[in-house]
């Protein structure tokens, strides 16, 4: 049995960061090294707190249970990628690994949607 109210916080949390990660890459695919500094640090923070052994709401703890698994290449990853968007380096790679997480995201937040139906993906 699944627990819907758990699962709408999950999607709910998802389809949050996917929209930062949708906002972000817009801003530096049509703007580069000007882009909107505030929506990377932001994007930066939550990325930092999903690879991060604890969080502090159960639904951010499951999104990163979800999209990063325990797998340490992966924690290593998404760890890179928060160091980039703080940073001023803006490059291909960076819109690579950002296109790569908004797959991902879309990924997981089907998945969430279906549990919380109670279909089994």
């Amino acid at each position: 049995m699944t627990n819907p109210g758990l699962y709408s916080g999950i999607y709910q949390q998802i389809r949050e960061i996917a929209e930062l990660v949708d906002d972000v890459l817009v801003n530096l695919k049509e703007e580069g090294n000007q882009a909107d500094k505030s929506s990377r640090q932001k994007l930066g923070e939550l990325l930092v707190q999903l690879v991060a052994e604890r969080t502090d709401t159960l639904p951010l703890r499951m999104v990163a249970l979800l999209v990063i698994g325990d797998d340490t290449n992966n924690r290593k990853r998404w760890a890179r990628l928060a160091n980039l968007l703080k940073s001023e380096k803006v490059d291909n790679s960076l819109i690579g690994e950002l296109d790569s997480l908004a797959q991902l995201l879309e990924q997981v937040q089907a998945d969430a949607m279906a549990k919380m139906r109670g279909w089994a993906p």
